[in-house]
């Protein structure tokens, strides 16, 4: 789920995080 992880890092604040923690 990469490109999802990534539009969502893009699209919201809080995902950036979040993506960072899941990848």
């Amino acid at each position: 789920n990469d490109e999802a992880k990534r539009t969502d890092h893009v699209s919201t604040s809080w995902n950036c995080e979040t993506w960072i923690l899941i990848d």
